[in-house]
């Protein structure tokens, strides 16, 4: 019977990947210049402020897990001051003198700032989620194990957001030469991450976890993990519309 369920449940996820594995295209595909720069400037700087949040909480999940050594206290401090510190960067590019200048300008009828608002928002939602995952009280072995899962999730987003940069870099400017070949490979870094987080869904890992008993309605940290996972799906997808 256990054999039957987990072929289902891979069956499933097997349909869903097929489905979600593209990237959706970008509104246009036209080069940005002027005002649109210094939006895209601002996503990427909400971007690089984020992974700076997935880092520190690689590290803490790190310490949690028993195995930073020596430096175990050191690494969880720094994760923490990470987090910290991402998290403001992320909340203060929304009111900054940079969004200020921009809403001035007659920014904030540019869809294009409506968007970088929108997945501002989502990625504030993805931080409050990963703090409270990270407070979470878990059991060895059950917690490596999830932490294993969620240090996978944060490379798939840091590849993927590296992605979006790479691509927000390359369509500034006049077409052609480097800049096509930026939002080629970013491209293709977006949609492995993508792909990356999708797979976290139906591995072993996680359907032994599911079939434990840790599931989404009686487990705290298993519905933050399932929670972060559809986050990360949407921030990347709207990243890909930029």
């Amino acid at each position: 019977m256990r054999s039957r369920t987990l072929v289902l449940i891979g069956s499933l996820f097997t349909l869903l990947f097929l489905g979600l594995s593209f990237l959706p295209a970008p509104v246009s595909a036209a080069s940005r210049r002027g005002e649109d720069v210094q939006i895209f400037s601002l996503q990427i700087l909400v971007n690089q402020a984020y992974q700076m949040v997935l880092e520190g909480s690689s590290l803490v999940m790190l310490d949690q897990m028993g195995k930073g050594g020596i430096f175990g206290g050191v690494i969880a401090r720094r994760g923490w001051t990470m987090i910290d510190q991402g998290q403001r960067i992320i909340s203060q590019s929304m009111n900054g003198e940079e969004m200020d200048q921009l809403t001035r300008e007659g920014g904030d009828r540019n869809p294009l700032l409506l968007t970088v608002k929108e997945n501002t928002a989502e990625i504030l939602k993805a931080v409050d989620v990963i703090r409270g995952y990270l407070k979470t009280e878990m059991e060895e072995p059950d917690r490596s194990r999830m932490h294993s899962l969620f240090t996978l999730l944060n490379h798939g987003m840091k590849m993927a957001t590296d992605g979006a940069d790479m691509i927000m870099l390359g369509r500034t400017g006049e077409p052609g030469g480097i800049k096509d070949t930026l939002q080629k490979h970013g491209r293709a870094m977006m949609t492995d991450g993508r792909v990356l987080i999708i797979r976290l869904s139906d591995n072993e890992t996680m359907l032994d976890l599911h079939n434990s008993g840790l599931t989404i309605e009686k487990n705290p940290a298993m519905a933050a993990l399932h929670k972060s996972i559809e986050q990360s799906l949407r921030i990347i997808d709207r990243l890909a519309r930029l």
